[in-house]
């Protein structure tokens, strides 16, 4: 009869820990895109400061300020935040 040692046994339990972190993560990750969208839209306003603040997600609805010849510079129409515009369209 074959017995698995004591650390085959820890390491299939690691494993299931491991995979409960994952899955929290990759939740607590749609949970936040979800709320982002529908910050968008207008519900969950209440969560903008969270976006603005601790995320650093401003709108993509910003205002252009002014160009300077290379750089677009704009103002976040969620916190007033103003930074610059990225080749992705986000504000930074």
């Amino acid at each position: 009869m074959n017995h698995p040692s004591g650390f085959e046994r820890s390491l299939g339990c690691d494993m299931i820990y491991f995979d409960i972190f994952v899955i929290n993560l990759l939740v607590a990750m749609g949970l936040c895109l979800v709320g982002y969208g529908l910050a968008h839209l207008g519900l969950f306003s209440f969560m903008r400061p969270f976006f603005c603040n601790i995320m650093k997600w401003h709108s993509r609805n910003y205002e252009e300020t002014g160009f300077d010849g290379c750089s677009v510079h704009a103002k976040c129409k969620w916190c007033g935040y103003e930074g610059l515009i990225d080749s992705q369209g986000n504000l930074f």
